[in-house]
């Protein structure tokens, strides 16, 4: 196949503390033929200092940007995809690692699956204040044979800083979702299975993600289940996808929606509960439904 050039995509916001960790595991790649585009989300750290220093040490290029105002990964993964001369693009997080075999081992599965348009790596998640591994995503045989259905049910994960895909779908579906700020990851791996592209994965723990003890995910899990709730209800009429299994699980995100927003806002919980409803009726959420309209709860 034709000679690959990755262009690696970082995001950074507010990310002084650890992005210098995350351009060196760039750097030991023994796949070398590559280049990085930094793009600022709106902060003022250092980070545009530790790039610039970093980029001289670097015998491949390495660019930075600075977006004016905080506009959310989705857009700035964009924004530097658009800028990147690659043919494969990376989207490696500002506080994300890679194993030195990460890209070259990308690459050789590419090479065994030149059908696919996203390769990915398996991921191990780890502790950002002790490095322990706490945990590690799951790829079984099964779960690969049952795409693009695993991706929809949930059992197919993939994190982010793990994939290179081609230029080809990154055009051909617009990238991210610059409507998500916490979910635009998924939505692109729906849409991007939905639209007939293959996936393969590596098999290989050569992504680490880390996680911190207040990552904020906790903050925002209902800003996380009403967008991931507005996903599964655009690809509902997925057709590849069993209809009794499309609904049975878009039901259950929307009825945690309505719980979820019970105290907050009662209107989004009445319409929550009503798509609830409409996918697939049951005694809990017909019974939610009950109390809510008649001010039991």
């Amino acid at each position: 196949m034709t000679d690959i050039f990755i262009s690696i995509c970082i995001p950074a916001f507010n990310s002084e503390k650890f992005i210098l960790e995350t351009l060196n595991s760039v750097k030991y790649q023994t796949f070398k033929n590559w280049e990085i585009i930094v793009v600022e989300d709106g902060s003022s750290d250092d980070t545009k200092r530790i790039v610039e220093s970093f980029s001289k040490e670097c015998n491949q290029n390495v660019f930075y940007f600075r977006n004016t105002i905080n506009v959310g990964a989705s857009t700035i993964r964009n924004i530097a995809a658009k800028k990147a001369k690659g043919n494969w693009l990376a989207f490696l997080d500002s506080d994300d690692l890679w194993e030195e075999n990460h890209l070259q081992s990308l690459v050789d599965t590419l090479e065994k699956n030149q059908d696919c348009d996203l390769i990915h790596s398996l991921t191990d998640i780890f502790d950002s204040e002790n490095g322990n591994i706490i945990n590690r995503s799951i790829l079984t045989q099964d779960i690969i044979d049952r795409f693009p259905v695993s991706v929809f049910d949930g059992s197919y994960f993939i994190q982010t800083s793990s994939i290179i895909i081609s230029r080809k779908l990154f055009d051909s579906t617009g990238g991210f979702d610059t409507k998500l700020r916490y979910c635009d990851d998924l939505e692109m791996w729906f849409k991007s299975a939905s639209a007939g592209y293959k996936f393969a994965s590596t098999l290989k723990y050569t992504t680490k993600y880390r996680k911190f003890s207040d990552n904020g995910l906790s903050a925002n899990s209902f800003k996380i289940t009403l967008e991931t709730a507005q996903i599964y209800d655009f690809y509902s009429n997925w057709p590849e996808i069993n209809k009794k299994l499309r609904f049975v699980i878009t039901s259950e995100i929307w009825y945690a929606v309505a719980r979820m927003s019970r105290k907050s806002d009662k209107d989004l919980c009445i319409q929550a509960i009503k798509r609830s409803i409409k996918y697939k009726i049951g005694i809990k959420n017909a019974l939610f439904w009950v109390l809510i309209y008649f001010k039991l709860i």
